[in-house]
């Protein structure tokens, strides 16, 4: 029996990532439970999708004009406990908001994850916000410690490592399952997706599991981006191929592939 494959792809912004793997049907029965994975497989695919989750809408949201930025707290003013660090938060987030509207600067989108340091115990928050103020002014409005702010820097990946970053306290299982590693505001304009379930065959997916790093394959199929990378999954117990692939418009791009072109011109 051949096996359907489905092509689902998230535009986000200047970036594409294309999901491509087989169609299941589960059994009756198994209701709520995963088919064709071991426990450790879907372990490992859960954390793969919480970045990639975080990645896209990033990549959707932010842009070199935006800023990532931590917020720390003097010694004296360390919350006492995460409920505080939260309020905290919630409170700067308030300020912030007034001011960019007093000042005509556009509506405050944020992705945060708070976390607590391993060595002295200190409260800090990790954070991709809109642009247009300067440090000092952040530092003013925040008030309880020092901060770090720089513009967003992007490469062909766009945010993942922001997102592997944010996310890293899943990964260690230092949280609960049903708890969130970080929070985001509401705001924020989802990627759009489209499936497509007549593209891909399994030869097809096949093909490109055996030749992932051959771009050309990958520029074929989607000849208005550039290829990054492709991560391959073969899951032994379904005998299905699980590929993820990651693209950038072709205007884009690193500041070496541009000076290669420009070389070129001359």
């Amino acid at each position: 029996m051949r096996c359907r494959y489905r092509e689902k792809k998230y535009y986000c912004g200047r970036y594409l990532e294309v999901d491509i793997y087989p169609l299941r049907y589960q059994p009756k029965g198994n209701r709520g439970k995963k088919w064709g994975t071991t426990p450790e497989t879907q372990k490992a695919l859960n954390n793969l999708n919480r970045v990639k989750k975080l990645t896209r809408l990033l990549n959707t949201n932010f842009t070199e004009n935006d800023l990532v930025l931590t917020l720390t707290y003097e010694p004296s003013k360390n919350p006492a406990s995460e409920e505080e660090a939260e309020k905290n938060l919630r409170n700067f987030f308030r300020r912030l908001k007034r001011y960019r509207k007093k000042n005509g600067l556009s509506e405050l989108k944020y992705v945060v994850a708070t976390e607590k340091g391993s060595r002295k115990g200190r409260w800090h928050h990790h954070m991709t916000i809109s642009g247009g103020m300067l440090a000092e002014e952040i530092q003013n409005i925040w008030g309880k410690g020092y901060i770090r702010a720089s513009p967003i820097s992007l490469n062909e990946q766009g945010l993942k490592g922001l997102a592997k970053y944010i996310t890293k306290k899943i990964d260690a299982e230092e949280i609960e399952e049903n708890q969130k590693a970080w929070h985001a505001s509401r705001n924020l304009i989802q990627p759009k997706e489209r499936v497509n379930d007549n593209k891909i065959s399994g030869r097809k997916a096949r093909e490109i599991f055996e030749n992932q790093e051959r771009r050309e394959i990958f520029e074929k199929l989607y000849p208005d981006y550039e290829f990054v990378d492709c991560s391959p999954f073969y899951n032994e117990v379904d005998g299905g191929y699980y590929l993820t692939i990651n693209l950038y418009k072709k205007q884009i791009h690193t500041s070496g592939r541009k000076s290669k072109q420009k070389g070129k011109k001359k």
